[in-house]
């Protein structure tokens, strides 16, 4: 009997565990698919600004950024969903889109402050370097990656992905690597600086354009607008992200994810209103453009006149003459 009740609690054990990581694997499942579900409803609602923004049109850096940052965000939290049902290969998938998008948002905050700083090239560079930190941190990070078969008997080999980051973590026995906080401040705190940067230059900017350039206030007003939303909603994500980091709370982790919605989302938009504001730009000029001529004068003689109004003539004649001799 004891020899029984031994091999019985070990068993037991096993069954709890994997309860636990099924029931972690099943949220996470639900919310990785709502935020694929949430970013795709706002893709298709903006399609038609997309089709009117990009399509047929010379392609650009702006675009090619555009292109890039609502197709590969797309793509991440699809594979960020997929990785949970599919095998590990769509989580490299979800992994090399985020590095991506990482150069696409230094890019977007490059041509951003280049455009607003007078084309300095400097200012530029320093911001593209600060937010191309990213890039290189989620790079090292994912070279510490580790895929483990897990065999929880009587249910079947079970896939645990045990990542630096506590998003992925299904349960609390997941090996934590010491060095993730450190990288994780060092992947924040430069991508943090670089929209400080773009914000200061913005104000700075937009305050002289109001004063010497009456004319482009509603550029300058957009630019300015859009500059300090995608600052708070970088401000935002990053932090809560620092945090989560620090303290390996899963709860605040899955408010993550929905948090790193807004980027690609603000960014979109931000080019689909300069779009908007283009558009209204060129409708109100060619409005102004448009003068009013006056109608050129009656010929003076029937000889000038076209037949019909030469016949109106000598009826009206016709009819003067017969009231005169009455």
């Amino acid at each position: 009997m004891s020899s029984s009740t031994g091999m019985d609690a070990p068993g037991w054990d096993g069954l709890v565990f994997a309860e636990e990581v099924l029931e972690a694997n099943r949220l996470t499942q639900y919310v990785f698919a709502s935020t694929f579900a949430l970013l795709f409803f706002e893709y298709m609602i903006t399609f038609n600004r997309e089709v009117h923004y990009a399509w047929g049109r010379r392609l650009t850096w702006a675009r090619a950024m555009f292109f890039l940052n609502r197709y590969f965000s797309l793509l991440q939290y699809f594979a960020t969903f997929a990785s949970t049902i599919l095998p590990p290969s769509y989580f490299r998938v979800q992994q090399a889109c985020i590095v991506v998008l990482f150069g696409v948002w230094a890019v977007f905050s490059g041509l951003r402050v280049y455009a607003i700083s007078g084309n300095q090239m400097g200012l530029t560079l320093l911001v593209v370097c600060l937010a191309l930190v990213p890039v290189a941190t989620s790079i090292s990070l994912d070279a510490l990656v580790r895929l483990e078969i897990m065999a929880i008997d009587p249910f079947p080999v079970l896939l645990c992905i045990q990542d630096s980051s506590n998003v992925n973590q299904l349960t609390s026995t997941m090996t934590h690597i010491d060095s993730e906080c450190p990288v994780g401040v060092a992947t924040r705190v430069p991508l943090l600086l670089s929209e400080a940067i773009v914000i200061i230059v913005t104000l700075i900017q937009t305050r002289n354009a109001y004063l010497e350039h009456p004319e482009q206030q509603c550029y300058a007003s957009l630019v300015l607008q859009e500059g300090v939303l995608y600052f708070l909603a970088m401000l935002v994500v990053n932090i809560v992200q620092a945090v989560s980091d620090a303290l390996l709370e899963t709860t605040l982790a899955f408010v993550c994810v929905f948090l790193n919605l807004i980027p690609p989302i603000v960014v979109s938009r931000f080019y689909f209103r300069l779009d908007d504001l283009r558009t209204y730009e060129a409708d109100r000029e060619e409005r102004r453009s448009l003068r009013w001529k006056p109608l050129p004068p009656t010929p003076a003689t029937p000889a000038a006149m076209d037949d019909k109004v030469r016949y109106l003539h000598e009826v009206l004649a016709y009819a003067e003459n017969a009231n005169a001799n009455a």
